[in-house]
């Protein structure tokens, strides 16, 4: 256990504002910053060929030409899910979604406590990032989106996975917590004698109720 004492500096004469102007910068201690990725190699790698027709192994063997670069860097579009809009590549004719995006934009209001057999029923299989999908993602979040996808660079290291599979999760995962949420709104209508708050509590639950059936279309 540590012990943290005043420094001496607090007895010195001087006012407080012409105190701290008059430190060096060697009297200031700097913050400690982790290093963003420190496992991770660098996002801005040399790009490869996308080729759908190949496995992700050859497309690794293939370096790009300008062209080929600035044609593989559209190989993208916005999808939606929820009414929330995310990026996502296409690759072997499918489109992928940013494993980080994902629980960025749309698993992240969801508490974590999913039952193991609706994780084990929609179970996402991910993918680790091209480079060029990184070149991709990072240009999307930088350019477009103002790094409202996260102030972060996108590697290999990264993962990606199917958006149909995000799609059956997120509206399983939605579900159920739309379904807990009646129930406590059932619980506190029992507890409740208040006519004005059960004719509020009542209304949202109607409004969950209705939310709860589109899940299921």
């Amino acid at each position: 256990m540590t012990t943290t004492t005043i420094s001496s500096v607090g007895l010195d004469p001087r006012p407080p504002k012409k105190r701290f102007i008059q430190m060096t910068a060697t009297d200031l201690p700097l913050p400690r910053i982790r290093p963003l990725h420190s496992n991770q190699p660098s996002a801005f790698v040399k790009p490869l060929k996308v080729a759908p027709a190949t496995s992700a192994a050859a497309q690794q063997q293939i370096p790009p030409t300008g062209e080929q670069f600035q044609l593989a860097m559209n190989q993208w579009e916005w999808a939606q899910i929820d009414g929330l809009k995310m990026p996502v590549v296409f690759r072997c004719h499918d489109r992928f979604a940013a494993v980080h995006i994902v629980q960025l934009k749309l698993l992240s209001k969801f508490p974590p406590n999913i039952p193991p057999e609706m994780a084990n029923k929609f179970m996402m299989i991910s993918h680790k990032m091209l480079p060029i999908e990184a070149w991709i993602f990072n240009t999307i979040n930088a350019v477009i989106c103002k790094f409202d996808l996260g102030c972060q660079l996108f590697t290999p290291n990264d993962e990606i996975v199917r958006l149909s599979d995000v799609e059956q999760f997120y509206w399983s995962v939605k579900a159920l917590n739309l379904s807990r949420m009646i129930e406590i709104y059932s619980t506190e209508l029992r507890a409740t004698t208040s006519t004005h708050l059960m004719a509020a509590i009542t209304q949202m639950r109607s409004h969950v109720e209705n939310d709860l059936q589109v899940c299921f279309y």
